[in-house]
């Protein structure tokens, strides 16, 4: 039987080659440049890692900018390279994430920058519906003028509960080293026979919830499961996820990081 994943090597073993996925993202990822870079990272994890993948046993996928939560790994890169883009182009100062957590957790030593998807409609939905600052109207449309759009977005970020501008080096930087990460997790399970979209349950403390979730790695809000707490009962893709609902009118994040694998197929919550 396979050991458990060791994040902390993988990332030791990758750290140069997610030191050049950052560089990579120094500049635009037109979408037909998104496989030859996920196919070019899945050969130098197996190598790096000394995996022996079966090619039909782990497809990354077709590019899939919304694949809900079991979206592939090439649909969630070329989601944020889009972000990152979009906030450079408009010089907003940064990259638009939630409020890193204080937290402890034995597998890392400081939170991750979870980045928020600008052109994701329930993500922008909820920043209006919280922001302290109030804009004159609803958030415009970036498909439309992403100028103003841009605008709004620093704006509302300013003095905001959970969401800010964080600075693009750092935020590049995390990324790039927890990518590679995810990826590394996802064909370590692959390799070993093991499933990359988990059966998942979630317990919470309140009964009647709406589960809303999302990666780690990025703000797209979706439904969990198809009923309410608890528990919920979902699919998602390995790796770290996050979880949130509606109580009383109010957004309610669980401050807790949350993992899908093979191994750990349940959680409970520990705000709501």
């Amino acid at each position: 039987m396979a050991g458990e994943f060791d994040p902390f090597d993988a990332e030791l073993r990758l750290r140069n080659m997610a030191e050049m996925l950052t560089y990579r993202l120094e500049r635009p990822v037109l979408p037909d440049e998104t496989d030859p870079i996920v196919t070019g990272l899945m050969a130098e994890i197996t190598d790096q890692l000394g995996l022996r993948l079966d090619s039909g046993r782990f497809r990354p996928g077709p590019l899939e900018i919304d694949g809900g939560l079991t979206q592939n790994l090439p649909g969630l890169f070329q989601s944020v390279s889009r972000t990152l883009s979009f906030a450079r182009k408009n010089h907003i100062g940064g990259v638009p994430t939630l409020v890193p957590e204080d937290f402890n957790d034995q597998d890392r030593e400081a939170p991750v920058y979870t980045i928020i998807d600008v052109f994701d409609r329930d993500a922008i939905a909820r920043i209006a519906r919280d922001a302290q600052r109030r804009w004159l109207g609803p958030p415009p449309d970036p498909a439309v003028d992403d100028r103003q759009f841009a605008e709004w977005l620093e704006f509302v970020c300013h003095e905001h509960p959970w969401a800010r501008i964080s600075d693009d080096a750092a935020v590049a930087r995390d990324f790039g080293t927890n990518f590679s990460t995810l990826f590394a997790r996802n064909l370590y399970a692959a390799a070993n026979g093991q499933p990359t979209t988990v059966n998942y349950s979630v317990n919470t403390q309140t009964t009647g919830l709406v589960l809303d979730a999302f990666p780690e790695l990025q703000y797209a809000p979706r439904r969990f499961g198809s009923k309410v707490s608890t528990p919920v009962h979902g699919q998602l893709r390995t790796g770290w996820w996050k979880f949130e609902t509606m109580i009383g009118g109010a957004l309610v994040r669980d401050k807790g990081r949350h993992l899908a694998s093979s191994t750990s197929t349940s959680t409970t919550t520990r705000d709501f």
